[in-house]
C-alpha cells in the first residue's frame, strides 16, 4: 500500500467526502452547513490519529461523521417546518438562530407556506423579516394564494406589502389570488385585492373569470362586490359558458340587476334576453333600456 503523509491523507479524505456530500445532498444551503461542521471536525486530533494509523480507518470515521451531521441538519430543518405548523414562534426563532434552512422544502411545503396555511401571522412576519423566499417552492402553492384560499387578510396584506405577485396563478388550474378568493367566498380578501390593484378580469386555464367563479359557487355577496367594481358579465369560458348560465337566482336579484343596468348599459340587451329584467326595474330604467336596445351604448 502506498504511503501517504498525514496532510495528503487529510486532503484526500476531505475532498472525497465533500464530493460525497455534493452527490447526496441536493440542497446547496445544507451542503455549506455540513461543510462547516466538517471543517471543525477536520481539526480534531482523533482524525489525525486515525489517518496516521490507517488511511481506511480515517475514511470510515469521516463517513460516519458526515452521515451524522447530515442527519442532524435535516432533522433541524424538519423541526422548523413542524414548529411553523404548530405556531411555536420561540422554537422557530431558536432554530433559525441555530442555522436551520429558512427555505427548507418538503413535498413543496416550506416554513413560510406552512405558517401561512395554518394562519400563524407572527411567524409569517418573522420569516419574511428573516428573508424567506416567497417563491422558493412549487409556485402552485405560493403563500399569497394559500392566504387567499384561507381568508387570512392580515397575512395576505403582509405578503403583498413584501412584493407578492397578485397575478401569479398556480400551475394546476391557473387560479390567481383573486379567483381563489372569489371561489372560496372570501369577501374581505377580494376587497383587499381590489384595493391593492389586482385584476378583476383575470382568467384561469378554462378562461373562467372571478365573476364566473363567484356565480357558479352561488356567492351572491361576491357577485355584488365584483359588479360594483364593473366586472364584465359578458365574459365566457372556453366552453362558451357565461356567468349568467350559473345560479339564475343570483341574476334575478334586484340589486344585481340594477348594478348591471347602471354600470354596464352596453350589456343590458344581452342580459334581458338571457335572464329578463324585473318589471319594477323595466319601468324605473325604461329610457336606459330602450337606448340599449337601439345600440347606443355599443
Amino acid at each position: 500500500m502506498t504511503n501517504f503523509s498525514t496532510s495528503q491523507c487529510f486532503l484526500y479524505i476531505k475532498n472525497y467526502y465533500f464530493s460525497f456530500i455534493k452527490i447526496n445532498c441536493a440542497n446547496l444551503t445544507t451542503i455549506f452547513r455540513i461543510k462547516k461542521y466538517l471543517g471543525i471536525f477536520f481539526t480534531k486530533n482523533i482524525f489525525i490519529y486515525n489517518v496516521q494509523k490507517h488511511r481506511i480507518t480515517g475514511m470510515i470515521v469521516v463517513k460516519k461523521y458526515v452521515e451524522y451531521v447530515s442527519e442532524s441538519v435535516q432533522n433541524q430543518d424538519k423541526q422548523l417546518l413542524k414548529a411553523c405548523e404548530h405556531g411555536d414562534i420561540d422554537t422557530v426563532r431558536d432554530l433559525l438562530d441555530g442555522g436551520a434552512d429558512i427555505n427548507y422544502e418538503n413535498n413543496t411545503l416550506t416554513p413560510l407556506s406552512t405558517a401561512t396555511w395554518n394562519g400563524h401571522t407572527e411567524i409569517v412576519k418573522l420569516l419574511l423579516d428573516r428573508g424567506a423566499d416567497m417563491y422558493h417552492a412549487n409556485k402552485s402553492i405560493n403563500p399569497l394564494i394559500l392566504s387567499c384560499i384561507k381568508g387570512y387578510v392580515d397575512i395576505a396584506s403582509m405578503l403583498i406589502e413584501k412584493g407578492a405577485d397578485m397575478e401569479l396563478s398556480d400551475h394546476n388550474v391557473g387560479w390567481t389570488p383573486m379567483i381563489c378568493a372569489c371561489n372560496q367566498n372570501k369577501k374581505d380578501i377580494v376587497i383587499l385585492l381590489l384595493n391593492k390593484g389586482a385584476k378583476i378580469e383575470s382568467r384561469d386555464e378554462l378562461e373562467s373569470s372571478p365573476l364566473m367563479h363567484a356565480s357558479e359557487q352561488g356567492h351572491i355577496d361576491i357577485v355584488k362586490l365584483l359588479l360594483e367594481n364593473s366586472a364584465n358579465i359578458n365574459a365566457h369560458d372556453i366552453f362558451g359558458k357565461y356567468c349568467l348560465d350559473f345560479n339564475e337566482e343570483i341574476w334575478q336579484d334586484g340589486y344585481v340587476q340594477e348594478l348591471i343596468i347602471s354600470l354596464q348599459p352596453q350589456n343590458i340587451q344581452f342580459f334581458d334576453k338571457e335572464i329578463g329584467i324585473l318589471p319594477s326595474l323595466n319601468n324605473k330604467y325604461k329610457e336606459v333600456i330602450e337606448m340599449s336596445e337601439m345600440g347606443i351604448f355599443g
